[in-house]
């Protein structure tokens, strides 16, 4: 049996920071939703200049509350959604950054997929397609694991953050944002999240991404990634992993290994990547993704980006 209310409240937490030109149509994809209840705190992580002319001139007759929140001081992502919880009044909560859209129908469907299933079920997910600046198709990433995904996330399971709404009550058993992290938040968070409720999906592209300008998504900032957020997330999936046995304990770490190298990969640091690579290899030696980049890694830079349009050209070919 559900434990959602009928017509529950829904909240949206849009954080921005220097993104003013984004902002509008962020906040009109989420007035133009085809749910009635919705309320939206707009999270500013103390841009160089405030977007409250922007927020208090946008059409917002679709919304049942408006709040705008500025912070005195940048404090990172995580900090702004965790704002955005503490002014939180919905029974659902979903999260949306200024350069994402959704779809009119998003919040409709994911509110009534939670009213149609049973208490188990704390957080939706939806597919997403990746644009570039003329609205073509970068990539579609797929919603397709359902349940318990602790093992899933684990080991690498992405999912796209701004698709997901969770129940309010899991929220609270989860926890806040972990501040201490520049990046690898959401995975930090969801991990979590999937302690306490199963996952269901919608395998449709509910939310659409704009990649590929100045203005992209915050950059992947190997070092602090490294010095900073790998030793909290590894300790973390590292305490959780052990409950399922040494050998998935072995598995989870070279994914978390693989995942650090990819990112230094991308980065340029192809050295470092070579060594997670391998690393990875040492603790789980049967996935053939870990070869194949261990395998770039030592083709340098441009064995990267070679790899990397051959994957989107994969890709774009799989989606259309």
């Amino acid at each position: 049996m559900s434990t959602v209310d009928v017509d529950p409240l829904v909240t949206v937490i849009l954080t921005t920071y220097d993104r003013r030109e984004f902002l509008p149509k962020a906040i009109e994809t989420v007035a133009e939703q085809t749910y009635d209840k919705i309320e939206l705190v707009v999270v500013d992580d103390h841009s160089s200049e405030s977007p409250r002319d922007i927020v208090e001139k946008s059409s917002t007759e679709g919304l049942c509350n408006l709040v705008f929140v500025r912070h005195e001081e940048n404090g990172g992502t995580s900090a702004a959604r965790n704002t955005g919880i503490e002014h939180a009044n919905g029974e659902i909560i979903a999260f949306l950054d200024d350069d994402d859209a959704w779809e009119p129908s998003k919040i409709e469907r994911q509110v009534d997929l939670f009213q149609r299933t049973d208490s188990d079920v704390g957080a939706i997910y939806t597919a997403m397609r990746s644009i570039d600046m003329d609205g073509s198709t970068i990539t579609l990433q797929h919603a397709t694991k359902e349940g318990d995904l602790t093992k899933a996330f684990l080991c690498g399971y992405n999912i796209p953050f701004t698709s997901i709404a969770v129940r309010r009550d899991i929220v609270a058993s989860a926890g806040l944002f972990d501040e201490n992290l520049p990046s690898w938040n959401d995975r930090h968070w969801l991990l979590r999240v999937s302690l306490h409720c199963e996952f269901l999906t919608i395998d449709e592209p509910l939310v659409i991404s704009q990649r590929g300008t100045e203005h992209d998504q915050v950059s992947d900032n190997f070092t602090a990634k490294l010095e900073q957020s790998y030793p909290i997330v590894a300790e973390q999936f590292q305490t959780i992993a052990a409950d399922y046995g040494w050998l998935f304990e072995r598995k989870s770490s070279a994914h978390l290994k693989y995942g650090i190298g990819y990112s230094a990969l991308r980065n340029g640091e192809t050295e470092k990547a070579r060594e997670f690579f391998i690393d990875a290899l040492v603790k789980w030696p049967f996935n053939p993704i870990f070869y194949l980049y261990a395998f770039i890694a030592m083709t340098g830079n441009r064995g990267y980006r070679m790899a990397r349009t051959a994957k989107r050209a994969i890709e774009n070919r799989v989606s259309n």
